[in-house]
């Protein structure tokens, strides 16, 4: 079995729980507010700056260097995003997201092949996200290609070879590192869909769309 496979079915039960999780599924059927959606993108711009810079540290670990050049910089397009959406909205990390990011550095010091696991889990989501650009695109009024949406479909009609060279360069990573790097995609699971709901009970006195 090659490592994309084993990651796709190891973390599927963990890939549908975050899927499902309530904020998820307002975003995905277009439910939702600008102010609901920076809340959340904001967060998502604290932990992807996090996975670059763990990624960046250990750019030439054996199990690193292969996808390095599959990394691409989501977190500045979140940030411009963020303050397309919501100007005036708060921009610091929760308690989530503060926990998931000192997880992630600590696997990562520990063993950098986790920080690969991760990042499986944040690009891939890249797939469906271009499925959410579009719901969103008409409930918020936005273009997925302009800032607002930009985080959700960066990379347009070439995201199948996009994923298809990231697959191929996760291929390349030796044996001995996959039980890290499946153990790095399911922390993730867990943490982010532990931030979606964080999140989603903070805007609990917060309108969402109907």
């Amino acid at each position: 079995m090659a490592l994309p496979q084993m990651l796709r079915e190891d973390t599927r039960e963990l890939h549908t729980y975050a899927e499902k999780r309530p904020l998820q599924v307002e975003f995905v059927t277009g439910r939702t507010t600008r102010t609901r959606l920076a809340s959340y993108l904001s967060q998502l711009a604290h932990i992807h700056k996090a996975l670059e810079d763990a990624i960046g540290t250990h750019a030439n670990h054996e199990a690193i260097a292969p996808l390095a050049q599959h990394t691409a910089q989501h977190s500045g397009r979140l940030s411009n995003d963020v303050a397309v959406l919501d100007p005036d909205g708060s921009r610091a990390p929760m308690p989530g997201t503060q926990a998931l990011i000192a997880t992630l550095h600590q696997n990562a010091q520990r063993d950098p092949a986790t920080a690969a696991g991760s990042l499986y889990v944040l690009e891939g989501s890249m797939n469906g996200n271009r499925f959410i650009a579009r719901a969103l695109s008409k409930a918020l009024q936005l273009s997925p290609a302009l800032p607002g949406l930009s985080y959700f479909d960066p990379y347009g009609e070439g995201q199948p070879a996009k994923w298809a060279a990231f697959r191929e360069a996760l291929d390349a990573v030796p044996q001995p590192h996959w039980a890290s790097v499946v153990a790095g995609a399911e922390f993730m699971f867990r943490a982010i869909a532990d931030v979606s709901d964080e999140v989603h009970a903070s805007l609990a006195d917060t309108p969402a769309a109907v």
